[in-house]
């Protein structure tokens, strides 16, 4: 039998969990899909399929969309896929984001363009297949890919220090010079990384809020694992500037868009655009006490109190990381203050407990599957 749902949420990672318990909790029917390693499906939450590739998604289409869902795509696999094989989709349901957000935000040279258009700082970005014929290339680079097809790249970033280095990638790397970019690298801590998260309808900001990146994993350029929220000089010019691009594409949606500051120029860069909800979205409800996310209903008051969130998991990782690679980085005692101040916990919630516990289910067995390669390559087993 068919079932009528409200929502349909595609990509099961913490920013997808955290769409299905809200909207499942404002009384919504909602099914979700999400691949097999994605936290969600151990959530009590929605109605849940599992799929393997992104090509089973078909099946669950055609069996379950009906004029009125509403569909939130919450993965860069998921939102490559359907504008790569159905973007007819978004013509025929209401979905987020829209089309054209989603075409040009899901590819970082397209976004580039954008940014030059409306005069906004943007690294210097090259094509891979093209870099043998740039003349002039100042390193470091970092190496990342143009649009992400898969939820399993071997790799997010790689930083380029030297011209050897790159050719070694090109060789590595040859069936994928298509897909990768090189950008200029601009220096420093994850504390320069700044990223403004909000919720737009038509190119009109909701909801808003611009964070910090304090720790990352892996260190240096990795995932974040400890963010608070930030309100520093820069805090209005990025808000500003996440405004002038999203209004330009009638933006409908969650959306993230990261920037880098160049302390030495002190100047504030573009980094890119993920037209998609992102990993710390949770923090918006302790930003906005009242938040009822169905319509954005309700009486919604933002938080005056300085918020920070935190993926536990990632966070262990993170510290020993910086320990093991530059232990005059972290200190006890900071680490400490920082959980005093009450994090939110992205994937915690009492009443579903099994997405956090299963978090540490798969670390295990990812860690697991990695030593038994590693001694297999090694003729050990």
């Amino acid at each position: 039998m068919n079932y009528i749902f409200d929502v349909m949420i595609l990509g099961l990672a913490p920013q997808g969990l955290f769409l299905l318990r809200e909207f499942c909790r404002a009384g919504k029917k909602v099914i979700a899909v999400g691949l097999k390693d994605n936290v969600g499906l151990y959530s009590k939450y929605g109605c849940k399929f599992t799929i393997s590739k992104l090509t089973e998604l078909e099946d669950i289409l055609s069996k379950y969309l009906h004029p009125n869902i509403n569909i939130h795509i919450c993965s860069d696999a998921f939102l490559n896929h359907l504008i790569d094989n159905k973007n007819s989709i978004f013509r025929l349901k209401k979905c987020f984001p829209n089309f054209k957000s989603a075409v040009i935000f899901s590819d970082k040279l397209s976004t580039g363009k954008l940014a030059e258009k409306l005069g906004i700082a943007y690294p210097k970005t090259y094509r891979l297949e093209e870099i043998e014929f740039e003349k002039k290339i100042s390193y470091p680079l970092i190496l990342k890919w143009n649009r992400r097809k898969s939820a399993s790249e071997p790799f997010k970033t790689i930083l380029i220090k030297l011209p050897k280095e790159l050719k070694e990638i090109n060789v590595k790397q040859q069936f994928l010079k298509n897909d990768l970019i090189l950008q200029t690298y601009i220096k420093g801590e994850p504390q320069v990384d700044i990223s403004y998260g909000g919720y737009f309808l038509d190119g009109e900001e909701k909801l808003h809020i611009t964070i910090q990146q304090k720790r990352q994993y892996p260190y240096p350029n990795g995932l974040s694992s400890f963010i608070e929220e930030y309100s520093g000089e820069y805090s209005e010019e990025i808000r500003k500037m996440a405004k002038v691009l999203l209004s330009e594409t009638s933006f409908s949606g969650f959306v993230e868009v990261e920037c880098r500051i160049d302390v030495k120029k002190d100047k504030l860069y573009l980094i890119e655009v993920n037209p998609r909800p992102f990993g710390w979205i949770k923090i918006f409800k302790r930003k906005y006490r009242g938040l009822n996310l169905d319509l954005l209903t309700g009486d919604r008051i933002e938080s005056s109190d300085d918020i920070c969130t935190a993926n536990i998991a990632r966070d262990i990782r993170a510290i020993i990381d910086m320990i093991k690679k530059q232990p005059q980085k972290i200190k006890l005692k900071n680490v400490i203050s920082d959980y005093r101040k009450n994090p939110i916990l992205d994937l915690f919630e009492l009443d579903d407990l099994k997405p956090f516990i299963g978090q540490f289910r798969r670390i295990f067995f990812n860690s697991r599957n990695s030593w038994l390669k590693i001694l297999r390559m090694r003729g050990r087993l």
